[in-house]
């Protein structure tokens, strides 16, 4: 992408956002001592975890000098390349777990004008956007899905379409937290399905979640994607954890 198309979107993503007046901050619930795209506060924004150096691929915080993480480099993955604007910890952690279980919804705006930063600064090039689904059951019982409201988001920035009639989750998974990536990813194994594939044929994909972790739930969704015609599947979340694939 040229510099002039680039500055010119960040331009229009700054220029669309709602700039708040008299709001607290969405993480530490102090004033706001500015006008702010994110509605957070200037220490916060200085303060909230971001990654360092990290890997090309995933997107998963890297010490080694290296260009990719062990994991990326022995193994091949279905989508192009996963970023998020946050490291997992501290007040992002806070954030996401208020998000998803406490009903504090306003927060996806907060996290997915940082996200859309994100897809931005890295030159992301989607047609359409899909968010991980949730099951029928899990989604009535919480009343929504997080990622869709943070892809929801990241669409209005964008102005670019959400799709939530192709990705389908078929069946409940297990807790995935202690297990490694190959249980994981066996654990989703028919877990997800795609309806009305001719609409992502051909296409970019973004696809958004909260949060990525061993990359398992990603990877599952973005190999039956590219299965059903998809050109490409970028991954954006708002956090990735440090947590290495094994």
């Amino acid at each position: 992408m040229g510099k002039t198309n680039f500055f010119k979107r960040i331009g229009e993503f700054f220029s669309n956002l709602f700039f708040p007046e008299h709001l607290t901050c969405d993480f530490c619930k102090g004033e706001l001592d500015h006008k702010t795209k994110y509605r957070v506060c200037s220490n916060c924004q200085e303060t909230l975890p971001r990654p360092n150096k990290i890997c090309k691929k995933c997107g998963s915080e890297i010490e080694e000098d290296y260009e990719y993480c062990l994991a990326c480099r022995d193994k091949q993955v279905f989508y192009k390349v996963a970023r998020a604007p946050f490291v997992y910890g501290d007040k992002i952690k806070s954030a996401i777990h208020n998000l998803k279980y406490n009903n504090a919804k306003f927060l996806s705006v907060s996290l997915g004008n940082f996200m859309t930063n994100t897809y931005i600064e890295h030159n992301f090039e989607a047609d359409i956007i899909i968010p991980v689904p949730l099951t029928p059951q899990r989604q009535k019982k919480r009343g929504y899905n997080q990622s869709e409201l943070l892809a929801n988001q990241v669409s209005r920035n964008l102005s670019l379409p959400t799709l939530t009639n192709v990705l389908i989750r078929t069946k409940f998974s297990h807790s995935q937290t202690e297990l490694s990536f190959n249980e994981r990813y066996k654990n989703l194994e028919e877990c997800f399905a795609v309806e009305n594939q001719e609409l992502i044929k051909g296409k970019k994909i973004l696809l958004i979640d909260d949060v990525m972790t061993t990359g398992a739930t990603v990877e599952a969704c973005s190999k039956l994607l590219v299965q059903h015609g998809a050109n490409t599947v970028y991954v954006l979340t708002a956090a990735r954890t440090t947590s290495i694939r094994k």
